[in-house]
């Protein structure tokens, strides 16, 4: 890297910094919760930080760049949060994919992993209630957001 240090080294590879700085194309991968908004315990308040969506924008339109979303959240809740519908969007873990002018595609369970998914929800329930209790595609999500801390905890 040109006039800079090398931030850190790469256990067996070294030219990594070398390699990122000379590549032809980026990937950036942003998260959503807590990276592009902030937390909040009604799910659907948590709206991009100002000046994020500006952002995105600006970088949808670099050469040689690719910008990803990627979030527990199902596809279309980053959508409807933040209206965009120009970006890639991995949602419910990467189980979900939505691709601009393809649409979303999704990597289903087998049976008995959904039957097991299907037990782990019903535990977490018992744990925080329905309300915080979240099955996903392929993964079952227990919010604790709106818990004390200690029950927070205890969950």
């Amino acid at each position: 890297m040109a006039g800079s240090t090398t931030p850190f080294e790469i256990p067996g590879l070294p030219d990594f910094w070398q390699r990122v700085c000379s590549a032809s194309h980026a990937l950036l991968l942003l998260d959503y919760d807590g990276t592009l908004a902030p937390f909040h315990p009604d799910r659907m308040q948590a709206r991009p930080l100002a000046g994020v969506l500006p952002a995105i924008a600006a970088l949808t339109g670099l050469d040689g760049t690719t910008l990803a979303l990627v979030s527990g959240r199902p596809v279309h809740e980053i959508q409807e949060l933040t209206g965009l519908d120009n970006v890639i969007i991995a949602g419910t873990h990467g189980f979900e994919i939505f691709r601009p002018g393809s649409g979303i595609s999704q990597e289903l369970p087998d049976s008995a992993t959904a039957s097991n998914l299907d037990a782990i929800e019903q535990v977490a329930r018992g744990l925080v209630g329905a309300e915080l209790a979240e099955r996903k595609i392929a993964t079952v999500a227990l919010h604790t957001r709106k818990l004390d801390t200690a029950a927070a905890s205890d969950a």
